[in-house]
């Protein structure tokens, strides 16, 4: 059961930085085609940026100000979903449905586990 909970630890740090990635990702295709390039790559940096400085202020294990459950697990969802709801929005339908997934799987064993 420790190994299953490790792995858990692990998955929850590559879909903290798949997020990263979807944002980023989402950040860059955004706005309508034809915008000039600097606002795209700006809002693709923006996005990662402000998401992580957030979860390093109120969600990170040693975060001075970090929620308490179930506030800390509210934000988790809705970072993880709206990153999900980002990837349909762009046409990845596939992508959406398995980030919601694992997103999901992980949470809810987290919350057993008492892993937040």
């Amino acid at each position: 059961m420790g190994m299953l909970k490790n792995l858990i630890l692990g998955v929850a740090f590559l879909l903290e930085l798949a997020m990263l990635v979807i944002y980023g990702y989402f950040g860059y295709r955004l706005l309508p085609a034809g915008t000039p390039a600097v606002f795209n790559i700006g809002l693709a940096i923006l996005l990662p940026v402000v998401l992580a400085v957030f979860w390093g202020f109120r969600l990170a294990p040693k975060a001075v100000k970090r929620f308490k459950m179930p506030g800390l697990l509210i934000a988790k969802v809705v970072i993880f979903g709206a990153g999900a709801v980002m990837l349909w929005r762009l046409g990845n339908t596939s992508l959406a449905v398995v980030a919601a997934v694992v997103s999901a799987v992980h949470l809810g064993l987290s919350v057993i586990w008492k892993q937040m």
